[in-house]
């Protein structure tokens, strides 16, 4: 009897499992064949009887993303914000469930042109998507300093902006190595440290929270600030721009990783001017790969690169340090 009652359970288990798969082909046909609306409404049904169908909140985000893309005015601002909704709702049911971060490079792309067409007026809306895209894109869009000015590190704006030195002339002093790339100007030291102790010194701060244009362990990092921080402790001056480093850097092949290398984040070829984060290398195995940077939740902290949130994220990796 037992016997049957097994054999019965693996039977429904296996239909329940089959019923499943064949709904999951029905989304993906519709969203192949860019039925957005019938798309979303599919989904929502799945989710009002299931609130833990994973696979349904994917394909009503990515439907509602797609709808926005293909639209303008007021219809795509909606659809944007919608998906926005329930991307949080999902991270919040699914920690740790890495299907959804595959939106994450649409969510970026569509949401600036969102924003840039959004009214100014409309300022309510403008601080939510810049709250959005800090906490959720690890993206501080410029108008962070206008709406979080408690966060604000530094006075001024140094998105895009070059560090500020204290003497113009000590910038252009011959006995440093003045390097010029693209119109952009650093110094690297004389002596090229090694890449172990750059790591060792991104350690020392460890945990220290994120502040929008952080520069210093004492008021916080932004993410290109941490980077910042740990180079100039051996004599290093870049720009404070996520962009401007990746620029900087020499683009490497993703076989050829080693330490202290920079992962840019926004682009899976490499396209500086779509970056929008970067970390710093930290760890690399046969089997997976870390790196340490400081995002908008946790701070200066080490993740890994070869799986879940990060690694589902387009990014592209280029050297400093030879």
């Amino acid at each position: 009897m037992l016997f049957k009652a097994s054999i019965l359970f693996v039977f429904l288990l296996f239909n329940l499992f089959t019923i499943h798969a064949q709904s999951s082909g029905k989304l993906e046909k519709l969203n192949k064949n860019e039925k957005y609306d019938k798309l979303i409404t599919r989904s929502e049904k799945r989710i009002e009887k299931d609130k833990d169908d994973s696979i349904a909140y994917y394909y009503l985000i990515l439907g509602l993303i797609y709808k926005s893309e293909l639209s303008s005015g007021s219809v795509a601002e909606r659809s944007y914000y919608q998906s926005t909704i329930q991307f949080a709702k999902y991270r919040k049911y699914f920690e740790g469930d890495t299907t959804i971060l595959r939106l994450n490079n649409e969510f970026h792309k569509v949401g600036l042109r969102v924003i840039a067409e959004l009214p100014k007026r409309n300022k309510r809306r403008h601080r939510y998507y810049t709250e959005f895209f800090a906490v959720y894109l690890s993206d501080t869009l410029e108008s962070y300093s206008e709406y979080f000015p408690a966060n604000h590190g530094i006075e001024t704006s140094l998105i895009e902006h070059p560090i500020s030195y204290a003497n113009a002339a000590d910038y252009f002093n011959s006995e440093k190595i003045i390097r010029e790339k693209s119109g952009i100007g650093y110094k690297t030291p004389s002596e090229l440290p090694p890449v172990d102790l750059i790591i060792l010194k991104s350690e020392e701060v460890l945990g220290t929270p994120w502040v929008y244009t952080g520069l210093t362990p004492e008021k916080g990092f932004d993410c290109s600030g941490f980077i910042l921080w740990t180079f100039s402790q051996f004599g290093y001056e870049f720009p404070h721009s996520t962009k401007m480093l990746a620029k900087i850097g020499k683009p490497i092949d993703s076989n050829d990783i080693h330490k202290a290398d920079l992962v840019c984040f926004g682009s899976s070829d490499y396209s500086p001017e779509r970056v929008f984060h970067v970390g710093l290398i930290y760890c690399v195995n046969k089997d997976s790969i870390q790196m340490i940077h400081c995002g908008t939740l946790k701070g200066v902290s080490v993740v890994p690169l070869s799986s879940g949130y990060w690694s589902e994220v387009d990014h592209f990796i280029v050297r400093i340090v030879e």
